[in-house]
């Protein structure tokens, strides 16, 4: 084990380079089993985000999205549009306000948010194996020390 502090830092982005690998890995095999092939493929992170802020979102404008994601009209309608020509999103006209769309994940749209829940789940599950209760209640502590922090260098 390491023991100066530039060796130690090395061995924590090693370490936390494989864990986050291995979660990857893991919700890419989940959505690659959920969709058909190549379907998943076509989207960027980004577009994976944006599905996400709309589930998350609840049917948000194309406005709310521009808050959210601190952008303008034209980035969210490039975006949108590609996510719906893809079949991930639909939008839905407003009947007070006819310039107004709501977004709203399709069924295939859904599917990528349950992936997510469902890799963090298997993720956890591979956690509790590997530790005892007394080394789960120290990582659950780490974790939390590290979330709560408000900037991450």
């Amino acid at each position: 084990m390491a023991t100066n502090k530039n060796d130690v830092l090395e061995d924590l982005k090693k370490s936390f380079s494989a864990t986050v690998n291995l979660y990857i890995k893991k919700e890419n095999e989940l959505k690659a089993n959920a969709f058909a092939k190549g379907q998943l493929s076509k989207l960027s992170i980004t577009q994976c985000h944006y599905i996400a802020a709309i589930g998350l979102l609840k049917n948000p404008t194309f406005s709310d999205l521009m808050r959210h994601f601190k952008v303008t009209n034209p980035t969210v309608s490039v975006i949108v549009n590609r996510l719906i020509k893809l079949g991930f999103v639909h939008k839905v006209q407003s009947d007070s306000d006819k310039r107004v769309y709501y977004l709203m994940l399709t069924e295939t749209g859904k599917k990528i948010p349950e992936m997510e829940k469902k890799a963090a789940d298997a993720f956890a599950e591979l956690i509790r194996e590997k530790l005892d209760s007394s080394e789960m209640k120290t990582f659950l502590s780490i974790l939390n020390k590290i979330s709560d922090t408000k900037t991450i260098v």
